[in-house]
């Protein structure tokens, strides 16, 4: 993806839904926990994808707290992908080796490491881009592989945040 792209695609995030300014996913570069680079969301399977956005490592109970909605969500939308962005400041990049084999040694599921991707980048520019008011509870994300942020909702799971990413589910079908 040229700049250009980039630019016009960080001037969309300034497309009104509801009433609100529609966030769009910035442009990343990573790889999963298997090895496989990506650039997201360019990488995101269609139609969209769930993404959990952790900030710590006690945020993990957070993300599992989801697992169950994640498979139902998925028998009902098989092609449906949740991905985990353990998201960490880009000083960190120089313990990228180090951080990244500690959670591949903790992941023993090739598929959980497949959707596993380490985020290091500008925090507080990622969370003002996805209008994230916080590191201290994880976001929960649909995202569409152009960026378009379709829902966005906080913390550990719950029948109403569920209800907010299911309306998100139904109304991109």
């Amino acid at each position: 993806m040229t700049r250009a792209t980039a630019i016009i695609r960080s001037t969309l995030a300034a497309l009104a839904v509801n009433g609100r300014v529609a966030p769009v996913f910035p442009t990343l570069k990573g790889a999963d926990l298997n090895g496989r680079s990506l650039t997201l969301p360019d990488d995101f399977p269609k139609p969209f994808s769930l993404v959990f956005v952790a900030f710590e490592m006690r945020q993990q109970a957070d993300v599992d707290s989801w697992r169950s909605f994640v498979q139902e969500a998925r028998k009902a939308r098989p092609s449906l992908a949740a991905f985990e962005l353990p998201t960490i400041a880009r000083a960190y990049r120089l313990m990228r080796f180090v951080i990244d084999n500690g959670m591949r040694s903790g992941i023993p599921d090739r598929e959980t490491r497949e959707t596993t991707v380490t985020i290091y980048t500008n925090v507080k520019a990622f969370l003002r881009a996805l209008s994230i008011r916080t590191t201290r509870q994880i976001a929960v994300l649909v995202v569409t592989p152009a960026g378009k942020v379709l829902a966005h909702v906080s913390g550990r799971y719950s029948a109403e945040a569920a209800a907010s990413i299911n309306r998100a589910l139904n109304a991109g079908s």
